[in-house]
């Protein structure tokens, strides 16, 4: 199969309601890719910088996903990023939730790839409830890689020489993210 690398990197989150009246806002986000055949695939950030309804992530936010470039090219994939509120007592809080077709990014990818999307309220309201705004970028397809059970992709590894014949390429795979 061929996969496609997907890199997301959350900066920054504003207009959110997570309401705590004496603490400061610990907000994280879980991202997701839905639609998927194979097992869904969901990362989580670290909390974002508190700076009051704006939390920003910088550097910290950077994730990772590898896609079946059939499924993106069929616009079976879809990105879903829910804005959680971290609770001391408690299950932590969706305080918000944002959906976008990947193959609409990356229809639109280029040399300045970014988002800004609307978040909306997780009571299926739909109303809007602030914004969230990240970078992405997707890589080079990756020919013959195979998805394990754990997410792991396996690349295919080609060395310019062997044993036999130097000049003749030898497939090996590599397996990252073990």
């Amino acid at each position: 199969m061929d996969y496609r690398r997907f890199n997301i990197y959350l900066k920054e989150a504003g207009g959110l309601n997570c309401s705590k009246l004496f603490f400061k806002r610990s907000v994280y986000a879980v991202v997701s890719i839905i639609g998927s055949s194979s097992s869904p695939s969901k990362q989580q950030t670290c909390v974002g910088k508190y700076n009051g309804t704006n939390p920003t992530w910088g550097l910290r936010s950077s994730l990772r996903f590898y896609l079946e470039d059939s499924e993106l090219q069929q616009d079976h994939l879809v990105l879903m990023i829910q804005l959680m509120c971290k609770r001391i007592l408690g299950s932590d809080k969706v305080i918000g939730e944002v959906y976008v077709p990947l193959k609409e990014l990356y229809d639109n990818s280029g040399s300045t790839n970014h988002g800004f999307h609307q978040v909306v309220k997780p009571s299926g309201s739909g109303k809007d409830h602030g914004f969230l705004y990240f970078n992405y970028d997707f890589g080079e397809i990756i020919r013959g890689a195979v998805k394990k059970d754990n997410g792991a992709v396996a690349y295919p590894l080609i060395r310019t020489h062997s044993r036999v014949n130097p000049s003749a390429p030898c497939l090996e795979y590599l397996s990252l993210g073990l």
